[in-house]
């Protein structure tokens, strides 16, 4: 888990809902429906993505309904059923990636 949000606290709602604005800016999808920003999210290539959230910081955020408390040590240790995904993953390891790095395909 190099990189890990559970090391990052998590930014304020309106932060997040900034960021989210520009990502759906520069993939044009700002008129859009929010069924369709789903439906065109689901279907992008990673090189769109990548594109429209290069050089914005991707940081996590509690969001009150899907996300209700930030992501900690013990609620990752399957011990708090409230950490989505607990009903369907049965383990997950966490590490130490002392060289982890993020790299960005060039064309």
């Amino acid at each position: 888990m190099g990189g890990s949000p559970l090391l990052v606290k998590p930014v304020p709602p309106p932060f997040a809902e900034s960021i989210y604005a520009a990502v759906v800016g520069k993939l044009g999808l700002a008129e859009k429906a929010p069924e369709e920003r789903i439906q065109a999210l689901k279907n992008a290539t990673i090189e769109d993505l990548l594109s429209a959230t290069a050089q914005l910081p991707l940081l996590p955020s509690v969001d009150g309904e899907l996300i209700t408390a930030p992501a900690t040590f013990s609620r990752w240790s399957f011990q708090d059923k409230t950490l989505p995904g607990t009903e369907w993953c049965e383990s997950i390891m966490i590490g130490d990636c002392e060289m982890d790095v993020s790299i960005a395909r060039s064309q």
